[in-house]
């Protein structure tokens, strides 16, 4: 709502220009004047950075302490995939010159056995891995203990487990200073049995085997020959060898890893010549189907964290470009704690860092090496309320508080902007101009997180509260509405990042500067945090998600910030000859998880992310036409019109039609009131 200032003063002036109006009596008179208002200053500071913890307001005078809020957030399971495939074939040296040992004279019988290990893994990784330490690279060893772990779990995990490894073997036995005498039969044989066998091993921390699978095998027997043995081709198992675990249980620092183990035995009998005998084996994994997969479901203890409610951050915010501590008031974010009469929608929004979701407190530094990182949460108005408007459907203004009878910044929902009640009749307007007011008309609307992936883009196919967009039907236009939020509220961001707690993880993250939202509940009585973090507490049914317990910030999906902006988005949707509401916002595409349907114990249907959404069901604030037209107003109607500017203006034209609209300017000409017209612009009010 614009208005031109229009000030009325009593009182001595120094004029700098004057004109006498003898005719009409009347002394206009232009001088200068500074009147710096509230509106004024908050509006030119409104874009300035703000300390929100800060005790001062933009001249350096002092302001109350702000309220920061314990939040205790809970664990809520994620699914990490990890899967890799061989690239190309791989082949690699397991074995060379492996000494079976030299005969002496007299050895009439000794029986010989080694065994040895290959660590066995894959060479390409995909996305959503758990943590990798160990890739294709052929070797051996003989002490199992030093096999490298495929996978070490870095939280609780409950996981399939599937492996499917197309292996060839070959080796070669060479046998020196033979000189033909050691042959099959009564003389013994070199390699009596050669076994291989394919493993997989779960493992605690401590080393200790608490899983053992034999995935494939194959034995030969007998061995033998003189001179030098030439190559022999093995498969495990066949063709490939094929493990499917199903719903295993890992504890932080298992692991997994899997290895060949390949045997040899020899019971060498009436050896007269000395000899010596070493053997070589060369192993190929084949990229043909060759692959390892964990899907797993992760979950992390409890973390207790700093932020600060909605409610504190806009009217700190308000504190500080006004310079007053009244100066801010709020149905929608209020609460009862605050000394509202209720909690309004909105109120049980809290915001932090990532820094702060780290563990790291709003007035902390902590320090890594030579770097320094503030947990400190920097907001301007501009920015912030941008996302607040794109998912809550809010507002602001300037009013008079009845209590104080003091101007203070207002947030409301838009409708709250926009009272229905009649606030004055003008009758006889002249000039009268409808218009179809096209800025209000939209083709398409995108809703919900330009930031939702969790870290390292983990849960990407999974998070709910992602990107969605939809189709109005209106093909004349290519115009598009953004509600699109720069808050994160994704669930997967959230958990991802809270797990990477400062002090006992050395990962960085990548969400240290950004702004998280999170849904919260009234902690009981008698607990040591403020807050804790909303899950299912209000659900009644919800579908598709990994964790239908542990979820995060239900109450703030895409299809519900549809919701909350329906009596805006209405008005898109009426018939101007019959102001009938019909019609589908048609979902078109999404990001991420759009497969979930919910159900809040106050939604009286479930909510289905990806459906679309019937207009009807919305009440619309205003109809997309505007009135233009000419009227003589008085004082008294002017006083009338600054004291309520947000009601219903009822007005007629020449020939009685009536009309009701919402100010959206006024051109005043005040020169002679009642009779010079102040030129009028509303939006049409739906009647």
């Amino acid at each position: 709502n614009n208005f031109e200032e229009v000030e009325l003063f009593n009182g001595k002036l120094n004029m700098t220009e004057y004109m006498v109006d003898t005719h009409r009596g009347r002394l206009e008179v232009s001088l200068p004047a500074e009147n710096e208002s509230l509106e004024t200053r908050f509006l030119m500071l409104r874009k300035k950075d703000v300390d929100i913890s800060s005790n001062k307001d933009y001249q350096g005078n002092a302001l109350p302490t702000i309220s920061k809020s314990n939040i205790r957030l809970h664990s809520q399971d994620l699914s990490q995939d990890l899967y890799g495939e061989v690239v190309a074939d791989k082949s690699g040296i397991g074995f060379n010159n492996i000494r079976i040992g030299a005969s002496f004279f007299g050895d009439h019988h000794r029986d010989v056995e080694h065994t040895y290990y290959i660590p066995v893994s894959m060479d390409d990784w995909q996305k959503d891995t758990l943590t990798k330490h160990f890739t294709l690279g052929f070797g051996v060893t003989n002490n199992l203990d030093a096999i490298g772990e495929w996978i070490n779990f870095d939280f609780d995990t409950i996981a399939d487990v599937d492996l499917f490894t197309s292996m060839q073997v070959d080796f070669l036995v060479t046998a020196t200073n033979n000189n033909g005498r050691v042959l099959c039969g009564v003389d013994g044989q070199l390699i009596q049995e050669f076994k291989l066998e394919y493993y997989y091993e779960h493992r605690n921390k401590e080393n200790t085997i608490l899983e053992q699978v034999l995935i494939g095998q194959n034995l030969n027997q007998g061995l033998c020959g003189q001179g030098v043995y030439g190559s022999h081709t093995d498969y495990i198992g066949g063709s490939a060898a094929l493990l499917s675990l199903q719903d295993r249980s890992f504890k932080q620092g298992d692991k997994i890893l899997t290895y060949l183990k390949v045997t040899t035995f020899a019971a060498y009998k009436r050896l007269l010549i000395p000899y010596d005998l070493t053997f070589q084996i060369t192993a190929t994994l084949f990229k043909q189907g060759a692959f390892q997969q964990v899907v797993g479901i992760t979950t992390a203890v409890e973390t207790e964290d700093e932020g600060v409610m909605i409610y504190e951050c806009l009217e700190r915010l308000a504190q500080h470009y006004i310079g007053k501590n009244t100066a801010f008031k709020s149905d929608y974010y209020g609460r009862t704690d605050l000394g509202y009469a209720s909690d309004g929608d909105g109120a049980m929004r809290v915001i932090m860092k990532g820094i702060n979701l780290r563990g790291i407190g709003i007035d902390q530094i902590f320090e890594q090496g030579d770097q320094q990182i503030s947990g400190k949460i920097f907001l301007q108005w501009t920015s912030f309320f941008k996302s607040l408007m794109a998912m809550e459907g809010v507002s602001f203004g300037f009013e008079t508080d009845a209590a104080t009878g003091e101007k203070i910044v207002r947030v409301e929902r838009l409708e709250y902007f926009y009272d229905t009640s009649q606030l004055i009749e003008l009758t006889s307007v002249t000039g009268l101009i409808k218009k179809v007011h096209k800025d209000g008309y939209f083709s398409t609307i995108k809703a919900g997180y330009n930031k939702w992936f969790g870290q390292k883009e983990k849960g990407s196919l999974q998070e709910y509260n992602s990107e969605r967009q939809y189709f109005s039907g209106i093909t004349e236009l290519d115009t598009e509405k953004d509600a699109m939020s720069d808050l994160i509220a994704g669930a997967y961001a959230i958990e991802s990042t809270r797990r990477l707690q400062i002090g006992s993880f050395s990962q960085d993250s990548e969400y240290d500067e950004n702004i998280f939202i999170i849904q919260v509940i009234r902690a009981t009585e008698g607990d040591t945090v403020d807050w804790l973090s909303e899950s299912n507490q209000d659900l009644t049914s919800i579908t598709n998600v990994v964790d239908p317990i542990g979820v995060y910030n239900i109450k703030l999906t895409p299809a519900r910030i549809l919701r909350r902006l329906g009596k805006i988005l209405a008005s898109n949707f009426v018939n101007l000859s019959t102001l009938d509401i019909s019609g589908f916002l048609r979902f078109s595409s999404a990001k991420g998880n759009h497969f979930v349907t919910s159900q809040l114990s106050t939604e009286t249907q479930i909510v289905d992310e990806d459906a679309d959404i019937n207009m009807s069901q919305f009440t619309p604030i205003w109809i997309n036409e505007l009135y233009e037209f000419e009227y003589p107003l008085t004082l008294a109607e002017l006083k009338t019109i600054k004291q309520s500017p947000l009601k219903i203006i009822k007005f007629t034209d020449n020939n009685g039609n009536v009309f009701y609209g919402f100010i959206l300017e006024i051109a005043m000409d005040m020169r002679s009131p009642g009779k010079s017209k102040s030129e009028f612009k509303l939006l049409r009010a739906y009647e």
